[in-house]
């Protein structure tokens, strides 16, 4: 069992915005195209474009996106954004037993399995996103788990408020959560570790497919991973996100962010 790590966790979620901003930023690109082959009066199947005149049009509609961003007017085709692998559990079955799993989930109250992705090739697993409706009335009822108390303790909560908040926390949430579990037999665990397919290479691999690059990107990157920090400092209350992101910053400016939220000093972080 395992949960994703802070940095993953952002990594992935800015993963999926840059992708949005970039494709909205092409379909800014094409719709300068569409208007320059309207003035030369022909289909823009028939423009040809040079590099340099396809680079100015993509960073002349990088500019309408930020621009929209600041006077924050609705980004065309923006959707919720979902991660269903916070949390995850890899099952090792041999493949004649994985039906085992099914039956199992089945077995559980409360539980469906909501996406199934198969892998195959150089990563072969099967991919199960599952629903889990958790009773909670019942979380909230009985005695409250020794390392939840502690969690609540380093946020300052006093003992004998800590009950209370933990079911408003529980009462108040989302009515369902996701978990990914991943299927595999034992030869494909051991080369999702350390062999062809190893966990780290992949990470990598996705790190060096992103296509868009811009100041953009990095600042969608810096924003996310402050953002899930945030919960994890002493602060308790969010008054001005330090990451704009239409503007331009050194990665030792973040760094300092990054100090100054968990009250460490710029020149010993």
């Amino acid at each position: 069992m395992r949960i994703k790590r802070i940095r993953r966790l952002a990594e992935k979620g800015a993963r999926r915005i840059i992708d949005r901003i970039f494709d909205a930023i092409k379909r800014h690109a094409e719709t300068l195209a569409d208007e320059r082959a309207v003035r030369l009066c022909i289909p823009r199947e028939y423009l040809l474009s040079s590099p340099e005149d396809m680079l100015g049009e993509f960073l002349d509609a990088e500019e309408r996106f930020v621009e929209d961003l600041q006077q924050q007017r609705e980004i065309a085709g923006a959707t919720d954004l979902v991660i269903n692998d916070v949390a995850g559990v890899k099952v090792v079955l041999e493949d004649d037993e994985q039906e085992r799993i099914r039956t199992a989930l089945a077995n559980i109250e409360h539980c469906r399995v909501v996406e199934e992705e198969r892998h195959q090739g150089i990563y072969n697993a099967l991919n199960l996103v599952v629903r889990i409706e958790p009773p909670k009335d019942e979380l909230v009822r009985g005695p409250m788990p020794a390392s939840i108390r502690a969690v609540l303790a380093r946020r300052g909560v006093a003992p004998e408020l800590a009950d209370r908040h933990f079911a408003d926390f529980v009462l108040s949430g989302e009515e369902d959560v996701y978990l990914e579990i991943i299927v595999s037999n034992y030869q494909e665990i051991l080369e999702s570790e350390i062999g062809r397919c190893m966990h780290e290479d992949r990470i990598i691999s996705q790190r060096l497919r992103q296509q868009y690059r811009g100041h953009l990107a990095r600042n969608v990157e810096y924003l996310m991973r402050y953002l899930f920090l945030f919960p994890l400092s002493a602060q308790l209350e969010l008054k001005d996100l330090p990451v704009k992101l239409w503007d331009r910053y050194l990665p030792e400016y973040f760094d300092a962010v990054i100090a100054g939220l968990f009250q460490i000093p710029p020149g010993d972080f």
